[in-house]
């Protein structure tokens, strides 16, 4: 179970943003998947670059995850990559974990070891000195794939 107080007024007690986000509820191929995140971003007036981690939903399934690690070799390669779902396991209401740790790692400014992509590229594999964005990319099945943007203001 999971719990989060959402609300419309920032306090000295807010542990971040929850700017936007986004479902494509159904399975989607390489290009929608893509094409949906340049619109998200461009609706949001986010760049890649300036996403300082992206949390991937990636679940171990080499067909279902097809389309997250499309996003991570074409569109993150020089972003930060954290994964999730080989510490939860993968179940409907995943994204609510991965948004506890991107909450987590804006609040603390660090970035477990434990959650970051193991086989990675060197750049993304680089750790930001602070952390002021979080894109949480997700899929539950290889359908309902979602964006989540965190950010710290």
């Amino acid at each position: 179970m999971v719990f989060f107080l959402l609300s419309i007024n920032p306090s000295p007690q807010t542990l971040c943003r929850l700017k936007a986000f986004h479902v494509i509820p159904h399975s989607c191929d390489n290009q929608t998947l893509t094409d949906g995140l340049a619109d998200f971003l461009e609706i949001h007036n986010i760049q890649i670059e300036d996403i300082d981690i992206i949390i991937s939903g990636n679940s171990g399934d080499i067909v279902r995850d097809e389309p997250c690690r499309h996003l991570e070799k074409t569109c993150f390669c020089k972003t930060t990559l954290v994964r999730f779902k080989h510490l939860t396991g993968d179940y409907a209401t995943a994204s609510s974990f991965a948004f506890w740790l991107g909450t987590m790692i804006i609040r603390h400014q660090y970035v477990p070891p434990a959650v970051l992509m193991p086989l990675s590229s060197p750049a993304s594999r680089k750790i930001p000195r602070s952390v002021k964005t979080v894109l949480i990319v997700n899929h539950f099945l290889g359908k309902n794939y979602s964006f989540i943007l965190l950010t710290k203001e």
